[in-house]
C-alpha cells in the first residue's frame, strides 16, 4: 500500500515536471521568435543582398515566426486544458473538504429540521388535546343514550 502512494506522488511529481518543462519550453519558443520578428523588421543596409531579395526573405522570415508564435500559444493552451484536467482528478484534498463541508451543513440543517418537527408536534399535540377531550366528551352521552334503548 505504501508503495503503491509513493509510486502515486512520484507519477505525480513527474507530470507536473513534465508541465512546468512544456511551459518554460513553449514561453521561451513565444519570446525567441518574437524576438526574432522585431530583428526582422528593422530595416539593415545588406550590401551582399538587393532590397527585394532581403524583403522577401525579411517577409518569410516574419512568417514562419509568427506561425511559431501560433504554434506555441496553442501548445500553452493546451497545457492549461491538461492543467485545469490535472487539478480536476488530483485535488483529492479540495474535494474531500467541500465534501465534508457540504455534509455539515446537511446535519445542521438535518437538526434544524428535527428541531422544528418535534416543536410542530409539541404545538400540535397542545392544540389536539383539548379538542379531542371535547370530541370523546360528546361521543359518551350518545353512547349512554344507545345503550338505553
Amino acid at each position: 500500500m505504501n508503495s503503491r502512494l509513493s509510486a502515486a506522488r512520484s507519477n505525480t511529481q513527474d507530470t507536473l515536471n513534465d508541465y512546468k518543462k512544456r511551459m518554460k519550453e513553449d514561453i521561451k519558443s513565444l519570446k525567441e521568435n518574437f524576438l526574432r520578428i522585431v530583428e526582422a523588421a528593422r530595416y539593415e543596409e545588406r550590401s551582399q543582398l538587393s532590397k527585394t531579395t532581403a524583403s522577401l526573405y525579411d517577409t518569410s522570415q516574419v512568417q514562419v515566426r509568427a506561425a511559431k508564435i501560433v504554434l506555441a500559444g496553442e501548445n500553452l493552451m493546451k497545457l492549461i486544458a491538461e492543467l485545469k484536467t490535472f487539478l480536476v482528478i488530483y485535488d483529492f484534498p479540495a474535494i474531500n473538504e467541500n465534501l465534508k463541508k457540504r455534509s455539515n451543513a446537511l446535519e445542521e440543517e438535518t437538526k434544524k429540521i428535527k428541531s422544528n418537527l418535534l416543536t410542530i408536534r409539541e404545538d400540535l399535540g397542545d392544540q389536539l388535546y383539548p379538542g379531542e377531550d371535547e370530541y370523546y366528551s360528546t361521543l359518551r352521552p350518545l353512547k349512554a343514550q344507545g345503550s338505553a334503548k
